[in-house]
């Protein structure tokens, strides 16, 4: 008959089984992953001893469980050099005894089997012990719970060693310490996820409210002065007060001199990032002097002219750990201890350079600043781009371009080229109706098999139209994440645009996230147009929708998204009204169906070949007569 400590034991690991591998779906930390093995382990375990009752069985499962318990504290240290020789004694050891054990060597099991364990258990705590915040990064997880870990995990092999693996009362309690450790280790993870799921709505409401803040300032210093400088200077004061760094500056390609940056605005006290000549070292008051008076070469050996010269941010987390800012470790008014340069872009080209930078030690930027600095560098460029653009319009006294303005500025939010995927092929075709279209795609990779396709068709044209393009373009690439599903990301875009324009600028959109991995897609409907997927293998057209308003209108409203399964050679289509309204000269529609029918009829063939068939078809169909609304879809093929 069963003891009470082992059915307690068993029924205690049965529960832990099933909370790690239903929270292991849900808590995305990998770090956890090796411990949800060790219930498994332990449950193997006593159902084995009640077939095979030897106390080598109890031997081995522990010392797997010291070694995922390592495998634990090494996914935040990373490994050290003596793990390998450690764990191939002790296990060779285990292995041993256990052959002796099978052997019917009976008397030496006991007594050696005390050695292999202990030197795991001594090894785990000691490793553990050494941990801190300064030599391991992320260590504040497992630092919380070190006071409860140490001793639940390390008195069984102190009671083994007295009292070996038995069924006595004594051995059959000695297990639960490291399953009570595992209940409070699990415990600790899922309130830290709550928690941090509460705290990720509370910063993305505030992330949003500073890019608003950041976007309504710059909008107007830029339409009450018209002075390039002055809006510059503002942006990099915007810059360092919303990463809380001790300096910014802008820097932008010389119009005499495209091989150089010329420093335009400095904010707080900026060292820079490359050697200066040591008079300069004495007074700070001389750095910014000294800066805005040299010219940076682009081709120069310096994180500035790197990220003009690669097009690609710089985020150095701590100087003293990346070579590029060898000059700014000493202790003099160069020091840096940490740094980001992201690169401004408009029309596709790189125009100039913000920079923000941390001189406080051990103050370092997170990886929210970086995201944060590389959206205020995106809204800046746009900004300042289309500031460039208003001065040159003031100077000609061409009013009448203000279209063109606008469209300039949509050209410069829609992809210049398609992002580039295995397994997945392009192809958008937009023609506005008169230079500003109200439609708005975007298509972008939000790692490396994940891809969001975005449709929008915003009430209204012109310039105000535009701007709202601006605003959702900024926030869609401040919220989408690998992680964040289509309904959540369109929720968050929807409370961020409510308040901040006009109830006649509503905008209507649908989103869908790609998985290339698993052929997946994942899609939310805001009022827009449904998805269309167009499925060779069946000869059918699939349509997806779901419920939702256009966004901009109720701040509360909660999108809903659907979950479909792609097959190769599927076909995924997003369209603006403007096509199936689109009207020949005796005022006839070309409808849904007639476009189902092109690309029904076209649908093995290559993508391009698709939409050429569609775009031939449709201007066949209306001839000369005038529309009266935008054109745009976008197609997708699966490969």
């Amino acid at each position: 008959m069963l003891g009470t400590g082992y059915t307690l034991r068993i029924f205690i690991e049965i529960v832990l089984l099933v909370f790690s591998f239903y929270w292991t779906r849900r808590i995305p930390d990998r770090a956890l992953r090796p411990l949800l093995f060790i219930p498994a382990l332990f449950l193997l375990r006593d159902i084995l001893i009640l077939f095979l009752p030897w106390q080598s069985i109890n031997l081995l499962v522990d010392l797997l469980s010291f070694l995922l318990l390592v495998r634990w504290i090494r996914a935040y240290s990373g490994p050290r050099k003596a793990d390998i020789p450690v764990f191939t004694v002790g296990f060779t050891l285990g292995l041993l005894l256990a052959v002796l054990e099978i052997s019917g060597i009976q008397p030496l099991l006991f007594f050696t089997a005390v050695v292999p364990l202990l030197l795991l258990a001594i090894y785990f705590m000691v490793e553990y012990s050494q941990i801190t915040i300064h030599n391991t990064e992320g260590a504040e997880d497992i630092i919380a719970i070190r006071p409860v870990a140490l001793p639940l995990f390390g008195l069984p092999p102190l009671l083994f060693s007295l009292f070996g693996y038995s069924t006595t009362r004594v051995g059959q309690y000695i297990p639960l310490f490291p399953l009570l450790f595992l209940g409070v280790l699990y415990s600790y993870y899922i309130h830290r996820y709550l928690s941090q799921q509460e705290h990720n709505v509370g910063a993305l409401t505030a992330d949003i409210e500073r890019l608003f803040d950041f976007m309504r300032r710059v909008s107007t210093v830029a339409r009450s002065e018209l002075n390039m400088d002055e809006i510059l200077q503002y942006v990099a004061e915007s810059a360092m007060q919303n990463t809380d760094a001790d300096g910014a500056a802008i820097l932008i390609v010389d119009e005499y001199d495209p091989s150089s940056l010329r420093v335009r605005a400095v904010s707080g006290f900026y060292p820079p990032p490359f050697p200066v000549p040591s008079m300069v070292k004495t007074k700070s008051s001389a750095f910014e002097e000294y800066f805005r008076s040299q010219p940076v070469p682009i081709a120069g050996d310096n994180v500035l002219a790197e990220t003009v010269r690669e097009v690609k941010p710089v985020f150095i987390r701590n100087s003293a750990q990346d070579e590029r800012l060898k000059y700014n470790r000493g202790d003099d008014l160069l020091y840096i201890s940490s740094y980001i340069s992201v690169p401004l872009i408009a029309s596709n080209r790189v125009f100039g350079v913000l920079s923000v930078s941390k001189r406080r030690r051990n103050r370092y930027f997170t990886q929210n600043d970086f995201t944060h600095i590389q959206t205020f560098a995106d809204y800046a460029s746009l900004m300042i781009d289309m500031v460039y653009t208003y001065l040159e319009l003031i100077e000609k006294r061409e009013m009448e371009r203000e279209v063109n303005i606008a469209a300039e500025i949509q050209q410069k939010l829609i992809p210049q080229s398609m992002p580039s995927m295995p397994g997945v092929s392009l192809n958008v075709y937009s023609v506005p109706l008169h230079g500003v279209s109200g439609d708005y795609y975007d298509i972008f990779a939000l790692n490396e098999h994940k891809l969001g396709l975005f449709m929008c068709d915003v009430a209204g044209k012109g310039v105000p139209a535009a701007l709202i393009m601006v605003m959702i373009h900024s926030i869609l690439h401040l919220i989408a994440t690998p992680q964040r599903d289509p309904a959540v990301t369109i929720t968050w875009l929807n409370r961020g645009l409510f308040g901040r324009i006009s109830m006649d600028h509503y905008a209507t959109v649908s989103y869908a996230v790609y998985d290339a991995q698993n052929r997946t897609l994942e899609y939310t409907n805001a009022a827009h147009h449904p998805l269309l997927i167009l499925r060779p293998s069946a000869r059918k057209v699939i349509r997806v929708d779901t419920r939702g308003l256009p966004i901009g209108i109720e701040p509360n409203t909660v999108y809903e998204k659907k979950h479909i399964p792609l097959e190769k050679e599927d076909v995924v289509v997003l369209y603006t009204d403007g096509i199936t309204e689109a009207m020949n000269m005796e005022g006839e529609q070309y409808g849904l169906e007639r476009f189902l029918r092109v690309l029904l009829r076209n649908v093995e063939k290559p993508l391009d070949e698709i939409a050429r068939e569609v775009r031939e078809d449709l201007s066949s169909f209306v001839g000369r007569a005038k529309q009266h609304d935008d054109q745009t879809f976008l197609l997708m093929k699966v490969e």
